[in-house]
């Protein structure tokens, strides 16, 4: 017989060692699916995640070659993700798929999959834990869109872990994924929003420029903002002379017409009178040159320090835009020449340029320490400065300009001219100077008329097909769209101090129902509403135009009800009316705020989240990461 009919030696063991991996396989009882698509992390949905409407998982009779756990996220309709999309977890990124492959049931369903290797130990550990925690608090308040609701949990303890059974979806309730935490009350006025006297007139860090009383250099004083922002570098800090015309620049914006994005500014020259000229006499009477301000008599009086954590982006898409961390703000009222607050409003809007999540952990434990401080205390306000320096001082944002980590600086203001207007700076040019920009979330004041007119068909077209908290564009249908400026109006124009607040300010587009130019959904209409600095300054929000109101020397600034809740219900929410009375027809909606209380759950649940969980599952991590929604509002 022909040698070359038996196999040599060598192929016998090759097939002997494949036929033992078959075999293998066979025994495991395991799936072999094709390994996920390459897909990149969408920068975009760091602060605009795609909604997820509901999440499965399924444990698996065969495992993969993948895992032993399905997991499944229905998505919203409007998500427009393709057929996959990628997300991180514990700074590993993780493809969920809608391709039919993978695991994934259909493909083009809107439903994302994704085989996990899990401990099933930790994932019913993970939801008897939480399911306790739920059903035991009696009281659970859920902040959607900003406006809190008080929500019954009864059907958290419907489900039972023993339903996780083989080729099975179990669906994960909403419920489970809510902040339950108590807070501590000492969070709002100690770690969230700080009015205190003892730090807002600390001695050592601020100035009062009538009596002298004070440090005219230190770190929260008016005049070093405006000097670590008129620097170009940490080293070479503004002069005297630079500063001043840095902010006088600024200043004088206003004494002209501007124009932003094709919308008209009117001068409101009376800041000359006001502001400018006073503070020029009292700079040249203390022996500065002609023409040049002196930084230590600012008008400007120190209201609060805000830290806005809670404007940070969702972790699971990444921190590729340093100022997705968040904000610190300082807010500042104006000042007569005999220091009488006006009403005039300045607040510095920082980004945190924080991109690992333990960097930002450990900042806002930071800020959640302060909560254990005598406030006012040298060492809370100690505390407080080493906090503050990380965004305040030229150098924290080298990539942006003049190395500031300022995001934008607002205005608001009825002290030179009616109606009550916003206006809105960043920082651009070379050197860089605060200059006039768009307000962001809000349409032109055109868009806002009473009338089927072209723009206010624009607007509904717009507000009709986005979905609820979309970014205002800066133009639509080929016309500006983005407002220059923001009117907050109150007939008869202006309100006099103390004066009740019954606001009526909102958008709305026009009527009648199904027309063209009227907004069609009433949550929508609201959420857009209230967006907008004019409708979170008035009907929506019933607020007498500022939220942190101006105050003189020796008093806290007054906070609005929808920062401060009201005390006197037990849910401690303040109930507002929809302004525009939706839904039509019915009882119109009735909605509860308390918005330091939203920060605090916020805040807490931040501190106590380990960025890497131990013993936790994999499964109920991505599912808290992708429920988590950013705060999409600018307020």
């Amino acid at each position: 017989m022909p040698k070359e009919l038996f196999p040599r030696p060598g192929i016998w063991s090759l097939l002997w060692f494949l036929s033992v991996i078959a075999l293998a396989f066979g025994c495991n009882n395991e799936q072999v699916f094709d390994l996920p698509p390459q897909v990149e992390l969408v920068p975009d949905f760091e602060t605009n995640p795609p909604e997820v409407r509901n999440i499965f998982v399924t444990k698996l009779e065969k495992p993969s070659n993948l895992g032993n756990f399905l997991f499944e996220a229905e998505m919203a309709p409007d998500s427009l993700l393709g057929r996959a999309f990628a997300i991180n977890l514990n700074d590993t990124t993780l493809v969920l798929r809608d391709d039919g492959k993978g695991g994934d049931r259909k493909a083009g369903d809107n439903v994302f999959s994704i085989v996990l290797k899990e401990d099933e130990n930790n994932l019913r550990r993970a939801l008897i834990e939480q399911r306790s925690t739920v059903y035991t608090k009696k009281q659970i308040i859920q902040f959607i869109n900003r406006s809190g609701t008080v929500i019954n949990t009864d059907n958290i303890s419907l489900f039972d872990t023993s339903d996780l059974r083989f080729d099975q979806r179990f669906i994960l309730p909403p419920e489970l994924f809510l902040r339950l935490r108590p807070f501590d009350p000492a969070l709002r006025n100690h770690s969230l929003m700080i009015t205190d006297v003892g730090v807002v007139e600390d001695p050592t860090r601020t100035f009062n420029p009538c009596t002298g009383a004070g440090n005219p250099s230190g770190a929260w004083t008016f005049g070093t903002l405006m000097r670590e922002m008129a620097s170009t570098a940490p080293a070479t800090p503004a002069t005297d002379a630079e500063v001043s015309a840095f902010v006088l620049r600024w200043l004088s914006t206003w004494m002209a017409n501007q124009t932003v994005n094709g919308e008209s500014i009117p001068a409101r020259v009376t800041i000359n009178n006001q502001i400018i000229q006073p503070w020029l006499n009292k700079s040249a009477a203390n022996g500065a040159p002609a023409g040049q301000l002196d930084m230590r008599f600012a008008p400007f009086k120190l209201l609060s320090i805000v830290n806005r954590l809670d404007l940070r982006s969702s972790s699971g898409y990444g921190f590729s835009k340093a100022n997705n961390a968040g904000e610190g703000r300082f807010v500042f009222c104006a000042l007569t020449p005999n220091c009488t607050a006006l009403q005039f409003t300045v607040i510095f809007e920082y980004g945190i340029n924080k991109r690992k999540c333990a960097d930002i952990k450990a900042y806002a434990q930071a800020w959640y320490d302060l909560k254990g401080m005598a406030i006012g205390s040298p060492a809370y306000n100690t505390a407080l400065q080493a906090i503050t320096d990380q965004f305040t001082r030229c150098g924290t944002n080298p990539s942006k300009v003049n190395q500031s980590s300022l995001n934008q600086l607002r205005t608001n203001e009825i002290a030179l001219a009616g109606p009550w207007e916003l206006r809105e700076f960043n920082l651009g040019g070379a050197p860089g100077a605060l200059q006039p920009t768009t307000v962001k979330q809000e349409p032109a004041v055109v868009y806002n008329a009473k009338t089927a007119n072209p723009d206010v068909l624009r607007l509904a077209a717009w507000a009709n097909s986005t979905p609820p908290s979309a970014t205002v564009p800066l133009t639509f249908m080929g016309q500006p769209f983005l407002g220059a400026k923001a009117h907050t109006l109150f007939p008869p124009v202006g309100v006099p101090t103390g004066a009740p607040i019954n606001h009526p300010h909102h958008w709305n587009g026009t009527g009648p129902v199904a027309s063209p130019a009227f907004i069609n959904d009433d949550n929508k209409r609201h959420v857009f509403s209230l967006n907008t600095c004019s409708g979170c300054h008035g009907g929506e929000t019933q607020t007498g135009f500022t939220h942190v109101s101006p105050a003189n020397f020796g008093a806290p600034a007054p906070l609005s009800r929808f920062l401060t809740g009201d005390p006197a219900r037990i849910d401690g929410l303040f109930q507002v009316t929809d302004a525009a009375n939706r839904p039509l027809g019915g009882a119109p909606a009735v909605r509860g705020f308390a918005d330091l209380n939203r920060r605090a759950d916020d805040l807490e649940d931040l501190v106590n989240k380990p960025c890497i969980p131990v013993f936790t599952s994999k499964v109920f991590a991505l599912a808290e990461i992708l429920r988590f929604r950013p705060v999409a509002m600018t307020h």
